[in-house]
């Protein structure tokens, strides 16, 4: 399938590259500043369902990208047939293989039941429902003065609570297994995938291709509250394109440092 740069329009400077940088390192204290992964579909985009921003990001990103050579055997020696472009290059396809940890899944981690559950938990056991709901009934007329409750993150900063890391596990899942082809309008779906990296510097990268596969994951006992996933990743292109990166990424860094580059 072919991806014109026209297909998905977006910017790929980060404005604040010194906030950046430090949230980069230290990404979860603060959700206003965090620059997760992002990934969504045209299918999604279409349903206008969101994509999945990484509570917990992966910890490796591996690039592999061979090179299109075939080896053939003669009589004179060794001949290689470089199978190339039209800018002369013979580079494969872009292969991305991606490696995380969920983080803590334990309900309990960072969650509040502040909730009517919460609230009356210790009533419900030993008791009828009639004087529980009683119970209810006559508390709730000072909900005024304490304010009604409900589930939430715990801290005034960003806090991923173990029921949050848990959603969005399952929603990168069903992301890798949704449709290549759009099951009403027939045209393919593209996937993509935001990567911001220090590496990059104040330039980010957005990957477009096909999951190549499920994402992989294992239910241990031994860490029931920790799961290790992978999926892979095919880039048929990206914005902007690798064969360009360089050029832009100096770009980028020139319109926020002095130094020689």
């Amino acid at each position: 399938m072919a991806v014109s740069n026209d297909f998905f329009e977006s910017q790929n400077v980060v404005s604040n590259f010194a906030q950046v940088i430090e949230k980069a390192f230290n990404p979860y204290d603060d959700k206003a500043l965090r620059v997760p992964f992002y990934l969504t579909s045209s299918y999604r985009k279409r349903l206008k369902v969101p994509g999945v921003s990484m509570i917990m990001n992966p910890t490796q990103v591996a690039f592999r990208q061979a090179k299109r050579i075939t080896t053939r055997d003669t009589h004179a020696g060794k001949v290689f047939f470089h199978w190339t472009n039209s800018l002369g290059r013979n580079n494969d396809i872009l292969g991305l293989e991606f490696t995380g940890r969920t983080g803590n899944l334990n309900f309990r981690t960072n969650t509040l039941f502040n909730g009517m559950y919460g609230r009356y938990k210790t009533q419900i056991d030993g008791r009828g429902p009639i004087e529980w709901l009683n119970k209810i009934s006559k508390n709730t007329r000072d909900a005024s003065e304490s304010g009604v409750a409900e589930v939430k993150l715990q801290g005034e900063g960003y806090s991923s609570s173990g029921i949050a890391k848990l959603a969005n596990f399952w929603n990168l899942y069903a992301l890798t297994r949704e449709p290549i082809v759009d099951p009403r309008t027939g045209a393919p779906v593209y996937y993509y995938i935001t990567y911001s990296s220090p590496m990059l510097g104040n330039t980010f990268i957005t990957f477009i291709g096909h999951f190549n596969r499920v994402m992989d994951f294992t239910d241990d006992a031994n860490e029931p509250f920790s799961k290790q996933y992978s999926f892979g990743f095919t880039a048929l292109s990206s914005i902007p394109s690798m064969d360009y990166l360089y050029n832009t990424l100096t770009n980028n860094l020139q319109t926020v440092f002095i130094n020689p580059i």
